[in-house]
C-alpha cells in the first residue's frame, strides 16, 4: 500500500468542477437505488485524524440550531478518490451551513473496530454520522443503540428512525467515457481495474461497455477484481496485466491513482474515478467518474440545523447539479471524441437515454432484457448480472 505521502492532494476545492460543456451542466441523479450488495470496505488500521472543528452538541427535541457531524471514511482522507472527495465537501460543508462543527476518522478496517470506532464518535457528541462506505452490522448495532444520533451509511441497506443508506449513480458517466473509449481503442479490449464483484461493479463494467459497443460492435471488457477498495500495488499488477492482454484503454473504480500511472507508462490511455487524476497520466487521461458530495452533505445537514430533516425510506441522493460526472477531458482525447461524448450526455439528459435498454442478455447467454425493456435506477444499482461481452466478472 502507498505511504500517505505518496497520494494526490484534491485540486478540485480550489478550482471547481468546471469543465468543458457536459461538465458545466452535469448529472442530476435523482432516483431511487433499492438495495443491493454491501460494498466491503478495505483493511487497515483504525485513525482518528485531529480535525475536529469543536462546538456543542445539537439539541435534542424541537428545532436544531448546532449540529456536530462526523465523517467515518475506510481509506485514508488522502487517498485523491473516493475519500478525499467526501473530505472535501466535509470541509465545505462547515463554510456552507452555520452552527455545523464536523470531525473525521479515516482507515477504518471492516471489522468490530469498526463498531468501537462509531462509538467513540457517538461519545464524542456528534449527532450525525455519516459512513463513507457499508459496515453492515457493525455500523446497524451501534446505531440501534443510539436512537437520537443519525447514522447515513454509503451503500447502505438498512433503514430505521435513524439510518438509512445513499449511492450515487456512477453507470452514466461509465455509459460516456465507454463511447469515448471505444471510439479510441485499436484493439477492443478494455481494461477495467474491479475491488469486488458487488453490483456497483456489476452495473459499471456493464454501462461501460454499452457505451462502447453503441459506437463499436466488437468492443469488449476485461475485468479484474483486486478484492479491495486501496490496494495501490495490486492495482498496478492488475494494470500490468490487463495491458500485457491487449488492453489499451484501463479505467477502475479504485480509491487511488496507481494504475493510471502504470498505464501512462506504457502508452495506454486511461480513466480515472471519483477525483481528477491527470496529474497521474498527463499525456493519456480521458477523463474520470467524479463525484460531488457538497450538495448532499449541505440539504442533509440544513434540514438537521433547522429541524426539519426526515429519513428517507430509499436509498436516494436527491436531484442535484454535478453530483456526478466525467470531469474535466484529458488535453489529448481528440475533438471529434469529446464531441460524440457530448452528444451522448445531451441524450441522457434532454432525452433520458437508458443505458440499460434491451435487447440485452448476460454473460451465460441469457437473456435479461427483451427489446423494449429496460431497468430502473433501482435495478441498476443493485444488479446481479453482467452484460455479455464483459469477461473477469460475473
Amino acid at each position: 500500500m502507498a505511504s500517505t505521502s505518496d497520494q494526490p492532494q484534491d485540486d478540485l476545492s480550489k478550482k471547481g468542477l468546471g469543465r468543458r460543456d457536459f461538465l458545466q451542466r452535469g448529472f442530476a441523479t435523482a432516483g431511487v437505488f433499492a438495495a443491493g450488495g454491501i460494498i466491503a470496505a478495505c483493511g487497515g488500521d483504525s485513525k482518528e485524524a485531529a480535525a475536529t472543528s469543536g462546538g456543542a452538541a445539537a439539541t435534542t427535541g424541537g428545532e436544531t440550531k448546532e449540529l456536530k457531524a462526523a465523517f467515518a471514511y475506510n481509506s485514508p482522507a488522502t487517498d485523491g478518490g473516493w475519500s478525499t472527495r467526501m473530505d472535501v465537501a466535509r470541509k465545505e460543508l462547515e463554510k456552507a451551513v452555520p452552527g455545523v462543527k464536523t470531525t473525521f476518522v479515516e482507515s477504518v478496517p471492516f471489522s468490530e473496530e469498526a463498531s468501537q470506532t462509531f462509538e467513540r464518535l457517538v461519545a464524542d457528541g456528534n449527532k450525525w454520522i455519516f459512513v463513507g462506505t457499508a459496515y453492515g452490522d457493525f455500523l446497524s448495532k451501534v446505531a440501534a443503540a443510539h436512537p437520537d444520533v443519525m447514522f447515513t451509511e454509503v451503500g447502505g441497506t438498512t433503514f430505521t428512525s435513524n439510518q438509512w443508506g445513499v449511492y450515487p449513480d456512477q453507470w452514466h458517466p461509465c455509459y460516456i467515457l465507454g463511447v469515448v473509449a471505444g471510439l479510441l481503442t485499436k484493439s477492443n479490449k478494455l481494461g477495467y481495474i474491479a475491488s469486488f464483484p458487488v453490483p456497483s461493479v456489476k452495473s459499471t463494467t456493464s454501462a461501460l461497455l454499452l457505451g462502447a459497443r453503441s459506437v463499436n460492435p466488437k468492443a469488449m471488457v476485461q475485468a479484474v477484481a483486486i478484492n479491495s477498495w486501496f490496494d495501490p500495488q495490486a492495482a498496478r499488477q492488475a494494470a500490468s496485466a490487463l495491458i500485457d492482454g491487449g488492453a489499451d484503454f484501463t479505467i477502475g473504480i479504485m480509491d487511488e491513482p496507481a494504475y493510471l500511472q502504470v498505464s501512462e507508462k506504457r502508452g495506454v490511455w486511461t480513466a480515472g474515478w471519483n477525483s481528477d487524476m491527470s496529474k497521474f497520466a498527463p499525456e493519456k487521461y480521458v477523463a474520470s467518474v467524479v463525484f460531488d458530495w457538497s450538495p448532499y452533505f449541505n440539504e442533509t445537514a440544513k434540514a438537521m440545523v433547522d429541524g426539519t430533516f426526515k429519513v428517507p425510506a430509499s436509498i436516494i441522493i436527491p436531484a442535484m447539479p454535478d453530483a456526478v460526472s466525467t470531469g474535466p477531458w484529458g488535453p489529448n482525447v481528440p475533438d471529434d471524441v469529446i464531441k460524440r461524448a457530448d452528444e451522448v450526455r445531451d441524450k441522457i439528459i434532454n432525452d433520458g437515454l437508458n443505458p440499460f435498454t434491451g435487447p440485452l442478455r448476460d454473460v451465460a447467454g441469457k437473456t435479461q432484457l427483451n427489446a423494449g425493456e429496460s431497468l430502473t435506477q433501482d435495478q441498476v444499482y443493485g444488479l446481479s448480472w453482467v452484460v455479455e461481452g464483459v469477461k473477469g466478472i460475473k
